[in-house]
Parts: C-alpha cells; structure tokens; sequence
C-alpha cells in the first residue's frame, strides 16, 4: 500500500511540475515581446429583422510581436448565452479583400463559438509582425433587444487550422493583411468563399497565444 501511495504522490508532484514549468516558460519566451491590443468604438447600430441588429465598429488591432499573429473576432452574438451545441466546428470561409489587398478580412460559417454568448462562426485577420491596421464600420451582428454593455472576446492565436489544415491553405487564399492599413469595411469585397462539400462541419483548432477582453465595446464611440 505504501508503495502504491508513493508512487501515486510521485506522479502527482511530476503533473505539478509541469504545469507550473510551461507558464514559466512561456513567459520567459514572451518577456521581449509586448501582447497584441485591441482599440474599438461603437459608431451605431442598423436594425434586423428583429431581434437583429447589426452593430458597428472602428477597430484598431496592434500586433507588436516578432511573427504573424490572428485576431479572431465574433462574428454574431445572443444576448443570452445559448444553450450546448451539438457540434462545434466550421463548414464554410467567405473571404474579403480590401483595396489592394492591403486588408484581408475572413468570415467563417458554423456552429463553433470563441465566446460564451456567440452565436456561431467567427472573423479573422492575420497580422504581420509589427502591424497596426484598422477597419472601419466593422460589423457584428446581435440577437436579441439590450445589448449595452457588450462584452467581447478578440482572440489572439500563433495558428488556426480547419480540420488538420491551416486555414488559409483550406481557404485557398492568402490571407496576411499589410502592415500597415486604414480602411472601410464598405470598400472591402468577397473575393473567395469555399464550403464543406454536403455543408458538414470540420474541426477546428485554435493555437491560442492571448486573447483581448473588452467590458464594454460601446463604452467609447466614434468621433
């Protein structure tokens, strides 16, 4: 019995261990390198079809680091956190180029959630080192009718893949944006979209580096 008890006590010390050893390491292998950030105004809301409304931004993304970085956004939220969905993946990207493609906004379609009161699918944009881009006129879309405040969620990932596939090479469009841009969502076009096959979702997998939490996007609006 002692020995069963000792061997168990080792085996939980070494999970301890490692546990507390990869933050360490990762913050050491992040120490030079500041975190991404995220600037957002509320500009105004267009109504839906109720409950719908389609809410819209100007925002700022900086990536600081030393390699490409994806800020991944919702794409539509619920005013109440839904309930469990049976699936949780993708089964379909429409991407958007800006004027020279110096933006490259993708929109993707399913039942994955990034944040607890999403309602499906995301937006993503991969940053080079060392950029700062903003979009304007940015839209995410609300169900339901009070939407003050409006937590959200940007997450901060090294590599997002669809299914064991990196999303841009499953897309079949190359997605980095410029390193430096300033542009309006309403001269961004569709330049590309793609879809499963029979519509059936694939897995996705977010190679998470941070993530951006705003209280409150509607806490500052746009001049």
């Amino acid at each position: 019995m002692a020995t069963i008890l000792f061997a168990a006590m080792r085996a939980l010390v070494s999970r301890m261990f490692f546990l507390i050893v990869l933050p360490c390491a990762m913050a050491a292998g992040q120490a030079n390198t500041s975190p991404a950030t995220v600037e957002i105004r509320y500009c105004g809301v267009q109504m839906g079809k109720p409950p719908l409304k389609y809410l819209s931004f100007n925002v700022t993304m900086h990536n600081p680091g030393a390699r490409p970085q994806w800020f991944l956004w919702p794409r539509s939220l619920y005013e109440q956190t839904p309930g469990p969905m049976k699936e949780n993946g993708v089964d379909g990207a429409e991407i958007f180029a800006g004027p020279e493609r110096k933006v490259m906004v993708a929109q993707f379609l399913g039942s994955i959630r990034l944040q607890p009161r999403s309602a499906g699918g995301f937006q993503a944009l991969l940053l080079p080192a060392g950029a700062t881009v903003t979009v304007r006129d940015f839209s995410i879309h609300f169900w339901g009718d009070n939407f003050s405040p409006l937590p959200i969620q940007v997450v901060i990932a090294d590599h997002v893949l669809i299914g064991s596939v990196p999303v841009d090479r499953w897309a079949g469009a190359a997605m980095l944006s410029a390193r430096s841009a300033d542009v309006s969502s309403r001269h961004i076009t569709m330049v590309r979209s793609k879809f499963t096959r029979r519509r059936n979702e694939l897995p996705v997998t977010v190679q998470k580096s941070g993530e951006v939490n705003v209280p409150n996007a509607l806490a500052k609006s746009c001049e």
